[in-house]
């Protein structure tokens, strides 16, 4: 009987696994309902009543915890306007001075079977549904730092390690979308970031970028303004375009020498426009 309760158990999650996969390879997924179908496997998986799967991020160099994906166990209509607020960006929990609290802190496994006499207890709120079991467990990035956390509660006849051990391939899965995730999130930002700072440079410097080998890739408006030359007429082109011959050649030496060390140039030069004018 043991082993067929296993066997059927190995059977759901083996299936489980082959769906969620699915949906995450597609390009149309939607973050929340992925990690929804992830929670919600989990609970039946395991027998629990509630959880929720969510983010560590840092705030003023304390962690906190933002879900991906909660079960609604709002308890009157104050509570139930909060989860449907917060139900398409996720909530925020900051206590660390709770059950979940300890496993963000710490970054270990919390099992605990009776949360009422838990040292690590934070109490719950008025009208909060039953604690009666509860599992907290860290998800870990290919580097081992933890980015994320997987809680679920009243699993009957509570939690023990074969639960975390049984669920490890949906941990794994799980921490994987979040680091994909803040990956595609880190991507963004920055590539948002240095679009910015582009766009104000170019407003009002000249500037111009060129490939290894000092070929010009890109001009501004600014650039070909004083020089009198057009995009295409500099594209492909190098400096020597805009050489007056003021300089030796010892100095583009150590120009050239510093970029290409990675290092701040910094410094001016003599240029000539198309027009024969210097600047």
């Amino acid at each position: 009987m043991k082993d067929s309760n296993m066997i059927e158990k190995s059977v759901k999650m083996l299936k489980a696994l082959s769906e969620i996969n699915k949906e995450a390879f597609n390009p149309q997924r939607d973050k929340r309902s992925l990690f929804n179908r992830i929670l919600n496997t989990v609970l039946d998986l395991t027998g629990s009543e509630y959880g929720f799967v969510g983010e560590i991020l840092l705030r003023d160099e304390s962690p906190l915890l933002k879900t991906y994906a909660i079960t609604d166990i709002s308890w009157d209509e104050e509570t139930k306007k909060l989860y449907k607020k917060y139900e398409a960006q996720g909530m925020e929990f900051t206590n660390l001075n709770t059950l979940f609290g300890y496993c963000m802190r710490t970054g270990e496994v919390i099992i605990s079977n009776d949360p009422a006499n838990d040292p690590n207890k934070g109490g719950l709120p008025k009208g909060h549904p039953a604690l009666n079991h509860f599992l907290g467990i860290p998800l870990m990035d290919k580097d081992n730092l933890m980015i994320g956390m997987l809680g679920i509660a009243n699993k009957k006849g509570g939690y023990s390690e074969n639960d975390v051990i049984y669920l490890e391939p949906l941990l794994t899965l799980s921490a994987s979308l979040i680091s994909n995730l803040k990956e595609i999130s880190v991507k963004e930002y920055f590539s948002d970031t240095l679009d910015s700072y582009r766009n104000a440079i170019d407003r009002h410097e000249i500037v111009s970028v060129t490939d290894s080998k000092g070929v010009i890739t890109y001009v501004n408006k600014n650039f070909c303004d004083q020089s009198k030359y057009s995009t295409n007429e500099l594209i492909g082109k190098t400096h020597a375009i805009v050489n007056s011959g003021y300089h030796d050649k010892a100095f583009f030496r150590k120009l050239w020498s510093t970029i290409g060390s990675g290092e701040i140039w910094q410094g001016e030069i003599r240029n000539c426009a198309k027009d024969g004018s210097i600047y």
